[in-house]
């Protein structure tokens, strides 16, 4: 942005400079997943906002730009199993198949068998929505009665 003042020196006018932004396109974006105890306790869930504990399980949703690489982590039990992964459509697969065929286990957590079933029951439990949502839920079904 570059500022210039007018003869006058009392109106300013701005000149905005568009540089080149290099693109992504489908194919440069990959997607992955995994699972690992938390490493400290200063991230948050990207759903219920709240801070992930030290040593307690995340999982990690990592997508990769090029270059650029973006990762947010969820309590296993905020974790929803998304729709697409990679532009494929993984709507009917069970939570089961998602978690062995998507979610990477560096660690060897899921070697324990029990501790991979209560993770996969965890993933299919819900939390219960926030007061906020219910509350939204609420105004857009007032607004669709009128």
């Amino acid at each position: 942005r570059r500022q210039d003042l007018d003869n006058d020196n009392k109106t300013i006018s701005y000149h905005c400079v568009a540089l080149p932004f290099p693109s992504a396109t489908m194919a440069d974006k990959s997607v992955s997943f995994h699972i690992e105890p938390s490493k400290s306790a200063r991230s948050s869930c990207k759903k219920c906002k709240e801070k992930i504990q030290k040593d307690v399980l995340r999982i990690a949703h990592s997508v990769s730009y090029g270059e650029k690489k973006f990762t947010s982590y969820h309590h296993v039990k905020c974790f929803n199993k998304p729709q697409k992964v990679s532009g494929t459509s993984i709507k009917g697969m069970s939570v089961a198949d998602f978690v062995e065929e998507y979610i990477e286990d560096p660690h060897g957590i899921f070697d324990d068998e029990d501790k991979l079933a209560e993770i996969i029951a965890d993933i299919e439990s819900k939390p219960p929505k926030s007061e906020k949502s219910n509350v939204y839920a609420n105004k857009i079904a007032t607004y669709k009665r009128a």
